[in-house]
């Protein structure tokens, strides 16, 4: 291996390694970005409708799998529909 067999060897070496830290960089930025976007509720409400004037129904649903879901039902008694939403988190 001659003398610039080798520099060439190791220019392509250093590209090869700068690309692979490259693609680390951007998978773990891509990562950080993940665990950012994923919304963690906080286990305790800090306000509810009753702050606001509103008066509301604390109901519980048991779905067909056994978990129990927390809601409020606030009445309107002009309302011709009623509402369900369901807020998702990821």
């Amino acid at each position: 291996m001659n003398l610039y067999t080798l520099f060439q060897w190791v220019i392509n070496m250093r590209v090869f390694l700068n690309i692979l830290l490259g693609l680390g960089l951007i998978f773990a930025y891509v990562k950080y970005l993940e665990y950012k976007g994923v919304y963690y509720p906080a286990k305790e409400i800090l306000n509810y409708p009753s702050s606001a004037g509103i008066s509301f129904k604390d109901i519980y649903i048991t779905t067909e799998d056994n978990v129990k879901i927390n809601g409020w039902f606030i009445s309107n008694l002009e309302a011709k529909y009623t509402l369900l939403f369901f807020h998702g988190n990821a």
